[in-house]
């Protein structure tokens, strides 16, 4: 159970939709959220995953309402025009009222519906068109409104993002046990006094307009709310004293779970207080293809420089540690390769075969890779790395095309044919089908070559489908370019 507690807001994130729960599209508003709503006042302690179940919906709402230790709720989805957006009528079936049309809104919808219409009118030439138009507008107009039925009770802005509508309520529930250190004496007579407020809030489920409310309002009004002076504030009587948390990260490429633990145990026996401190932080490991990140976490900001102190000891050990980088901090390895290809400007190139452009997405989605990124190619028949990377027809038929030796004459060659300092290539078998007894399906292949230094590469074995396939070689790519630039400047 949750320990309500006056430092922290407790946040439950509702998502809505068919779609998320038959797999057919990723929950990316629940991640997106909780990083916007981890706030140093908040905490994220329920992430829940309904269908578009009207009912459904409003039982998990009143469960959530009823529960005083959580505080805040925010629910994304099901708010557009369409027969499958049914979170408006959940709310109002939750909260036992009537969906009612909010005029202002409606006059919103109107005036872009109307302009939405005279554009295609425009466009619309013979009278059968304008005919037909007119009765499929109306069937439109009808539907399109629908979004300016909102539970009632419930405050109605407009968004910015789209055109359903941002919603948001207070609800009450009694404040009995929800006052940390009180005495039996005080929580009984806390228990008979007035109902607290925790405050709900409703999104739309499409992530542009999800996220940007979540942002731009939903934080802003629990802010706003935080610093009331209200009798009714959210979590007690008085205003409450919110302790900010404290974190550090580090980043390592080329080691395992296990190994990290073990320098973490080390680097942690050696603090003066090592007994105290392991009481009070938190360690989480977040492996994924090739890097591994290490969150060091405590409750208080109080702890900062000792987690600090432990991060230093913990990189320190790592730099004995062989075949491995690490460093402070938790920024994405592509954007710390980009950002040191863009001080050092050397000429970098990209061949790759089963990854389909992906691996060169990862560094031209970043502003400024003009500054080092010169040219790239998608090799994906044997002709075609013989054509751009100069790949040799006979160490094709000897070796495949997934292979080490192809790996790094792709990119030696694709290198000496675009002028490049560096390039860096990728080949293998994403599948379903081109397995073979010694290539099995997930045989990934990636080669290196750097102007003065001999060609490298390094083969890799993934288990998984097509995608993952793919996505796990770019992120090998990325961790084995960032392993070999070191390798080959430190030498």
């Amino acid at each position: 159970m949750i320990a309500a507690t006056r430092s922290r807001l407790n946040i439950a994130l509702l998502c809505i939709g068919d779609e998320l729960i038959e797999g057919r599209q990723e929950n990316t508003n629940a991640r997106d959220m909780a990083m916007i709503l981890g706030q140093p006042w908040s905490e994220i302690v329920e992430i829940i995953t309904l269908p578009d179940h009207e009912k459904l919906i409003a039982l998990t709402l009143r469960r959530l309402t009823k529960n005083k230790q959580i505080h805040v709720i925010v629910l994304s989805g099901g708010l557009g025009c369409t027969s499958d957006d049914r979170t408006a009528a959940a709310l109002a079936l939750a909260f036992n009222t009537k969906l009612v049309v909010h005029s202002k809104h409606q006059r919103y919808l109107l005036q872009l519906f109307k302009k939405s219409i005279k554009e295609r009118k425009g466009r619309l030439v013979g009278y059968d068109e304008r005919m037909v138009s007119m009765a499929h507008d109306e069937r439109m107009k009808k539907i399109f409104l629908s979004q300016a039925r909102v539970p009632e009770g419930f405050e109605v802005e407009r968004s910015a993002f789209g055109t359903a509508p941002f919603l948001y309520r207070r609800y009450s529930f009694y404040r009995r046990y929800s006052l940390l250190g009180a005495s039996s004496k005080a929580r009984k007579k806390d228990s008979l006094g007035p109902s607290l407020e925790g405050m709900l809030f409703a999104l739309p489920g499409v992530p542009s307009e999800c996220l940007g409310l979540c942002r731009q309002r939903v934080v802003t009004l629990l802010q706003k709310r935080l610093s009331s002076s209200s009798p009714r504030v959210l979590l007690s009587l008085k205003k409450p004293k919110f302790i900010s948390r404290a974190a550090v990260s580090i980043k390592v490429i080329g080691l395992g779970e296990s190994r990290m633990q073990a320098y973490v145990e080390e680097a942690l026996g050696k603090e003066k207080q090592a007994a105290t401190l392991a009481k009070k932080i938190s360690v989480a490991y977040l492996p994924s293809a090739g890097e591994l990140e290490l969150v060091l976490k405590a409750d208080d900001e109080a702890f900062l420089p000792s987690l600090t102190g432990l991060r230093s000891r913990i990189l320190l050990a790592l730099k004995k540690e062989p075949g491995t980088i690490s460093y402070a901090g938790s920024m994405p390895l592509a954007e710390r390769l980009h950002r040191y290809l863009m001080k050092k400007k050397w000429r970098f190139g990209v061949a790759e075969s089963l990854s389909g452009g992906l691996l060169s997405a990862a560094f031209v989605q970043r502003p400024g890779a003009s500054a080092y990124f010169q040219s790239a190619v998608t090799c994906y028949s044997e002709e075609a790395k013989q054509k751009f990377c100069n790949v040799p027809k006979a160490m094709l038929k000897r070796y495949g095309a997934v292979s080490a030796e192809v790996a790094e004459a792709m990119a030696e060659g694709f290198a000496k044919q675009a002028n490049l300092d560096i390039a860096l290539s990728v080949t293998g078998i994403a599948g379903p089908k081109g397995a073979v007894k010694k290539k099995p399906l997930g045989t990934v292949f990636i080669g290196f070559f750097k102007r003065g230094w001999p060609v490298l590469s390094r083969k890799f074995l993934f288990t998984g489908d097509r995608d993952f396939i793919q996505a796990a070689s770019v992120k090998r790519s990325l961790s084995q370019l960032a392993f070999w630039l070191a390798e080959t400047e430190n030498t």
